[in-house]
């Protein structure tokens, strides 16, 4: 169990039970887990969890198109072009990449 400052913040005391216990049997702490994810959004800049969110039913139906029927754009602006019928009103901007070493 966490000391009850740095105790996980969520409303529902049995999720946190479960979880702990969960952790444990998995050998870990609290807090190492809570490291864990944090090395993790560090090293990759993103989530590896499920956010429990469902995909509408144009995204479902888009992600089910075979393959062979994707098009494949060599970049966004070159996409936003066919999008905008070839008289593009929106240029992205260079891609950035956040710092993930520190």
């Amino acid at each position: 169990m966490v000391d009850a400052a740095s105790k996980p913040h969520h409303g529902d005391p049995e999720v946190v039970r479960r979880a702990e216990a969960n952790l444990a049997l998995m050998g870990i702490t609290p807090d190492e887990a809570i490291a864990k994810l944090y090395e993790a959004i560090a090293a990759h800049c993103e989530l590896c969890l499920e956010t429990g969110r469902v995909p509408n039913a144009e995204t479902l139906a888009a992600l089910r198109e075979p393959p062979e029927d994707h098009i494949i754009y060599a970049s966004v602006d070159e996409m936003m072009a066919e999008f905008y019928g070839a008289n593009p009103t929106h240029f992205s901007p260079p891609p950035t990449r956040l710092v993930t070493d520190g």
